[in-house]
């Protein structure tokens, strides 16, 4: 995997410790993460952005596409076990048929 990438399961001490920019809420509460701070409609945001990121990566730069989609797949589980999405949103978020690959 090329350049460490922010994680929804991430504090401030992660974010610090790979030298990259930290959000204001990150800042506002240090003990928690950014999956723990985000309701449904940040959720709902938050996958929509990764879609369109997605369309445009799949078609353009493969190997970026594969460990971005590692990374969601793994943001995505982490939601779930937050309990801020269900097992059968997370399996429908993650499938395969929904990106370009």
């Amino acid at each position: 995997m090329g350049k460490k990438r922010p994680r929804l399961s991430w504090k401030l001490t992660d974010y610090q410790n790979n030298n990259i920019e930290v959000s204001e809420d990150i800042e506002k509460m240090p003990h928690k993460t950014e999956g723990e701070m985000m309701d449904e409609t940040d959720i709902e945001k938050w996958f929509t952005d990764i879609m369109g990121t997605f369309k445009v990566l799949g078609e353009q730069d493969e190997e970026l596409f594969k460990e971005l989609y590692e990374c969601f797949v793994e943001d995505t589980m982490y939601l779930k076990d937050l309990g801020k999405i269900s097992d059968k949103q997370a399996e429908l978020f993650i499938e395969k048929d929904n990106f370009k690959l």
